[in-house]
This record gives C-alpha cells, sequence and structure tokens, in this order.
C-alpha cells in the first residue's frame, strides 16, 4: 500500500510590528521679547527627534543684542540618559541680565560676560550629575564692579582691614579671567584672575558643587597703594622700583568657606621673610607689644 500523504499546515505570514521610530523635526522662532529690561532677539530653536535621540543642534539667540549659541543633545530609553551641551555668548551685559535674575542687585552690576562652556554626562540625578559630569568653562569679565557682590566685598574688608589697606577695603573689582576644568563634583582651576585698580587675585583650586572653596590666592597690590598702608609702606622702600607698578606679596592666601560666605587667611609673617624683615618686623613688634610707661 502507498504511504499515508503528510500534510502541513502553513501558518500564514505574520505582519511587522508597528514602528516605533519617531522622526520629529521643529523649528521654534521669536522675532523679539523684552523681559523687564532685558531684550531677547532672533531667538532660533531647531529641535529633532530620531528615534531616541533628541537633539537641538545650532540654537541660537540674542540677549541685549549679545550673540548666544548652543548645542544640545540626549538619548532616551536608559535609565541614565547620557547627555552633551555646549554653549557660548560674547559680550552679555550683565546689567539687565542681574536686575531680572537678582533685583537685590538692581543698578549695582555693570559690564559685559563671555563665556564658554562644554559638558557632558549621563544621568540627571544631583549623584548622577557629581559623579558623572565633566566639562570645561571659559570666562571674561569686563567693567562689572563685583566688589558689589557679598563673598568678594568681605574678602576685599578682611584683606584691607589685615594690611590695614583702606583703598584694598574699597577698590573696585572689575575684570575677570578665568577657566575651570569640571570632573568628580567639582570645578578645578589653575587660573582664576580678579582684578581691580588697587588689588589682584589669582586664584588655584577647587570649587564643590555644593559651593564649599578650597583654593589659594597669589595677590598683588599696587605700589601707591601699600605707600598708603601704615604697615606696608615700610616694605616698599625696600623693593626696587624695577619691579613695577605692582607688587606681590610673598606665598600666598588661603580661602576657604563658601562662595556666599568666604573665609580668607593670609600669614603675615611671610612677610618677615622678604627684604623688609627689619622695617616691618619693628612696625609688627610694635603693633603687638607696646612698652610700659616709664615712672617719674
Amino acid at each position: 500500500a502507498p504511504p499515508p500523504l503528510a500534510v502541513q499546515a502553513l501558518a500564514p505570514p505574520r505582519a511587522a510590528p508597528p514602528s516605533t521610530s519617531r522622526d520629529l523635526t521643529l523649528l521654534a522662532t521669536i522675532d523679539s521679547l523684552k523681559i523687564h529690561d532685558l531684550v531677547i532677539t532672533d531667538l532660533k530653536i531647531p529641535f529633532r527627534q530620531k528615534g531616541d535621540v533628541i537633539e537641538m543642534s545650532a540654537a541660537h539667540l540674542k540677549i541685549g543684542g549679545a550673540p548666544l549659541k548652543a548645542t544640545i543633545r540626549t538619548e532616551q530609553g536608559k535609565v541614565k540618559p547620557p547627555f552633551h551641551f555646549e554653549a557660548t555668548v560674547e559680550n552679555l551685559p550683565l546689567g539687565p541680565l542681574v536686575d531680572v535674575s537678582n533685583p537685590n542687585f538692581k543698578g549695582q552690576i555693570a559690564g559685559t560676560l563671555t563665556v564658554q562652556i562644554q559638558g557632558e554626562g549621563s544621568g540627571l540625578s544631583m549623584v548622577d550629575i557629581e559623579q558623572n559630569l565633566k566639562g570645561t568653562i571659559q570666562i571674561a569679565i569686563r567693567q562689572a564692579h563685583l566688589e558689589k557682590v557679598p563673598g568678594l566685598q568681605k574678602m576685599l574688608k578682611q584683606f584691607g582691614d589685615l594690611l590695614q589697606a583702606p583703598d584694598i577695603t574699597h577698590s573696585s573689582l572689575d575684570n575677570v579671567d578665568a577657566s575651570w576644568q569640571v570632573a568628580a563634583g567639582k570645578a578645578h582651576t589653575e587660573n582664576l584672575h580678579i582684578g581691580g585698580p588697587a588689588i589682584e587675585f589669582t586664584l588655584r583650586g577647587d570649587t564643590f558643587l555644593d559651593q564649599r572653596l578650597d583654593m589659594g590666592a597669589s595677590l598683588k597690590i599696587k605700589r601707591e597703594v601699600m605707600n598708603r598702608s601704615s604697615l606696608l609702606a615700610p616694605l616698599v622702600k625696600t623693593i626696587s622700583s624695577e619691579n613695577g607698578d605692582w607688587i606681590k606679596l610673598p606665598k600666598g592666601a588661603v580661602v576657604t568657606g563658601t562662595l556666599i560666605d568666604p573665609i580668607f587667611k593670609y600669614d603675615i609673617g611671610e612677610l618677615l621673610k622678604t627684604g623688609g624683615v627689619n622695617t616691618l618686623g619693628a612696625i609688627l613688634k610694635g603693633l603687638l607689644k607696646k612698652e610700659p610707661p616709664k615712672d617719674d
């Protein structure tokens, strides 16, 4: 007998699952927007989502006439979404920006700000940012009157009182140049330079995410300012005029505390190790110990 005929049922082909891929492109524009005295113009934000990747590439606007450009990129669908950002702004007027963001300083801060910032990381919680964020920041500030900022005002007063130099206490701080490397929950700098007509600080060290400071500072003081200080004038006489109008103090200061409440320490004994050891030493001894009055 012939073998039985085998019959195999074939399942109908399955339809392809619906695509979950997303591809969206938008462009947001604003010709002009005024927030109090802050004027924003020429705002263009191109937005694109392709799959899980979201990108705002070459977004730009003008704030008070200063051009700002930015790029942001992130990726969805992950426990800790990776992100990357870049931004630059040139000669941004600080006055209107500060007036809007902090009315307590209205009319007190002026000048311009130039910033270049770049960073990347993964995750948006504070723990993720502290662990994973890394990048660079560069800034330049011109003619800003930053002595109005409480932390810097306090630093000027502490140092002016220590050196008996009222010109320092009441000095303006106009210009800042700095760069930071951001990683491991802190921003590290080797060249945070803050200058005014009486004194210049160059700070090196770390600023933490919780605003703690761990920094050292080298100091330069204008020669004529030192001449008007009862404590420093004798030292100036021992320093050649060939050193120029600015005199660098030996060693440096230590800056701790926080951004809002910095603590400034300087070992005045270091001055005794300079060429002015005799003249300045005599003054310090006179300040620390007075001879008892003689009996008639």
